[in-house]
């Protein structure tokens, strides 16, 4: 085992952290003799979270600061969706390994007025950044 623990950084959203947690276990499978550790980092996005996307400064906010450890070498590797990623890279970094995709054809279909629009289940169509994804569903 390695002395020093190679330092996964990923947000505390429960969708990164479980992201990481199952990324971590094929590093584990794979790499037995290394000890891997979670670094947990917060965004822009996390410090704001009451904001609409499109109301964040610059771009990159779900992002930027787990970029900044990396080029700080604070981690080793940062694990985040690929969706949130902004369109312009950061020349020092690259994406490095890209884990298998679960089944990306599930979906949720709601009539407007219905009762699980208001479910806790349902994303608050105001936090999402897409300007379609805050249009009314008719």
């Amino acid at each position: 085992m390695m002395d020093t623990p190679f330092v996964l950084g990923t947000r505390g959203s429960t969708l990164a952290l479980r992201q990481t947690e199952l990324l971590m276990e094929l590093c584990r499978v794979a790499h037995p003799e290394i000890a891997f550790r979670v670094r947990t980092i917060r965004t822009a996005a996390d410090r704001h979270p009451g904001r609409a996307l499109d109301q964040l400064p610059g771009v990159g906010f779900f992002v930027k600061e787990l970029e900044t450890a990396l080029l700080a070498k604070e981690i080793d590797a940062a694990v985040h969706s690929m969706k949130d990623l902004p369109s312009q890279e950061t020349p020092e970094l690259s994406i490095a390994a890209v884990a298998q995709r679960e089944d990306p054809v599930t979906c949720w279909l709601a009539g407007t007025g219905s009762p699980w629009l208001r479910s806790p289940w349902c994303a608050d169509r105001n936090k999402q950044s897409a300007p379609c994804g805050r249009a009314p569903r008719t």
